[in-house]
């Protein structure tokens, strides 16, 4: 399960899956998760969803809650 989810971490590094999995946080200037986002607009909503649906396309559905779902509870 670590290898996996290591794997599904490592693809917001990657060319094709950057953009729906990070963005750039306005108070670092650095890219951060998706997951860690308090959405304020309907496209950053958006954004959240895909997140989430490539955690949850990569991973079978069997993370029944993974990181993605919880970063923005402990933030």
């Amino acid at each position: 399960m670590a290898k996996e989810l290591a794997r599904i971490y490592d693809l917001q590094h990657t060319d094709e899956y950057r953009d729906q999995m990070t963005y750039v946080s306005p108070d670092t200037g650095n890219r951060v998760s998706i997951s860690w986002m308090v959405p304020e607009s309907l496209e950053q909503t958006r954004l959240k969803r895909r997140n989430s649906e490539v955690w949850n396309e990569q991973s079978w559905g069997q993370l029944g809650r993974g990181p993605d779902i919880l970063a923005p509870i402990v933030r």
